[in-house]
């Protein structure tokens, strides 16, 4: 049982187990495309925890931010993943905010 025990948390200690990469290396994922979209009415830290909720309940959006100050939401589809504009209007009008328009840059390869 002992030998058991000293392999397993020599195991945990290894290089291996939970270690970051050499400098140099990269581990990026692909990252989808990106949608900034301008919404009225984003003002506050609230209008943005709303926006940024329902935005990341959604199983294409890999990642979401707000930025208050020019009234912008961006997010990255996961790779391979698509959004319609009528669906990001709705979605933007759902949780009470009017949609300006939305500008699409493509997916990023590392």
């Amino acid at each position: 049982m002992r030998s058991f025990v000293l392999a397993l948390s020599l195991t945990a200690l290894s290089p291996l187990a939970g270690a970051t990469p050499p400098p140099g290396t990269t581990t990026a994922q692909p990252a989808g495309e990106t949608v900034i979209a301008r919404v009225n009415g984003l003002v506050c830290d609230f209008c943005a925890r709303a926006v940024d909720r329902v935005f990341r309940r959604r199983a294409e959006v890999a990642d979401v931010k707000v930025d208050l100050s020019t009234q912008t939401l961006t997010f990255t589809l996961k790779p391979g993943a698509r959004m319609e504009d009528a669906t990001v209007r709705t979605l933007v009008r759902d949780a009470g905010y009017a949609l300006v328009s939305i500008e699409r840059q493509p997916a990023v390869t590392p």
